[in-house]
């Protein structure tokens, strides 16, 4: 099946990429877009960059930008962060970049979003887990609400 369908699909299978930080950063996003085609070529429906900060070996600090870029080096794979860890930025920033990217890709985004658990994610961040389970339900909440269209809060 090919086309903007194969992301909603029941039964998709997806990919999790994991970069080579051994290399140089042009190397590395390079990298990362040949396995999302060679992914795409051997028949998976999906692809996912999962999020972690300081050179977290096979991790990438910005999932959202590096599923656009799969996005736009495939041609009916559909990408995702996934894991996003979403307590590390505000909620509404989420739902609209997940937003905008599937204005571009229709039908071919997706999201995952995590607490996170890493204290040199946090660190970096400029916050703490303090309260995290709250925290994270509470932004799940908003960013379910905006992306489904039931409470888009200040957008």
């Amino acid at each position: 099946m090919t086309g903007p369908s194969r992301a909603l699909r029941r039964g998709s299978v997806s990919l999790r990429l994991y970069p080579h930080l051994d290399l140089p950063p042009t190397d590395i996003v390079q990298e990362l877009l040949d396995q999302g085609r060679l992914a795409e070529q051997a028949g998976f429906d999906g692809l996912m960059v999962s999020e972690h900060h300081n050179a977290f070996a096979g991790y990438l600090p910005n999932p959202i930008q590096a599923a656009g870029w799969l996005l736009d080096a495939t041609r009916d794979a559909w990408a995702a962060p996934c894991p996003l860890l979403l307590p590390l930025r505000p909620a509404a920033f989420v739902a609209e970049e997940i937003a905008w990217l599937a204005a571009r890709f229709p039908g071919r985004v997706g999201v995952g979003l995590a607490a996170g658990s890493l204290e040199d994610d946090f660190t970096i961040a400029g916050t703490t887990k303090a309260d995290l389970t709250a925290r994270f339900a509470d932004a799940m909440t908003a960013v379910s609400g905006m992306l489904l269209g039931r409470d888009p809060g200040s957008l």
